[in-house]
């Protein structure tokens, strides 16, 4: 969810029941911010308020079902680098969530490649 930096500027936060059309709309959601608050500099960004180094938090994103009640849908799980500022913003969540409209998820999961099954039988790990 998105929540509030100390200046009562947006911050980006890890979405929770966060409602999108598409998983672009999460990836240009954290570009805007990026653009909003930092600064890009030789291997990294800073913010633009206090000049801090921007650090990022790997996110486990659960994808829900848009035209469900509550947080439901196939169990699909996706990562995601969230940037904040040490000093200016507090670190994101580790879990979050967002909801997609069913067929988005179904050419999302239409385009993740299963392992070969051979005679009846998972690969070993699965």
């Amino acid at each position: 969810m998105f929540g509030s930096a100390k200046d009562q500027e947006a911050e980006m936060q890890t979405p929770s029941k966060l409602d999108l059309d598409s998983l672009d709309g999460f990836r240009q959601l954290l570009e805007a911010n990026a653009n909003q608050h930092y600064t890009r500099i030789e291997g990294g960004f800073v913010c633009k308020s206090c000049s801090a180094q921007i650090l990022a938090v790997e996110t486990y994103i659960t994808l829900h079902i848009k035209e469900w009640d509550g947080c439901a849908g196939p169990g699909r799980v996706g990562k995601a680098q969230v940037p904040y500022c040490p000093d200016c913003e507090q670190k994101p969540e580790e879990f979050g969530c967002v909801h997609l409209p069913l067929e988005a998820l179904r050419q999302f999961i239409s385009m993740i490649v299963l392992p070969q099954v051979s005679e009846g039988r998972l690969p070993p790990g699965y």
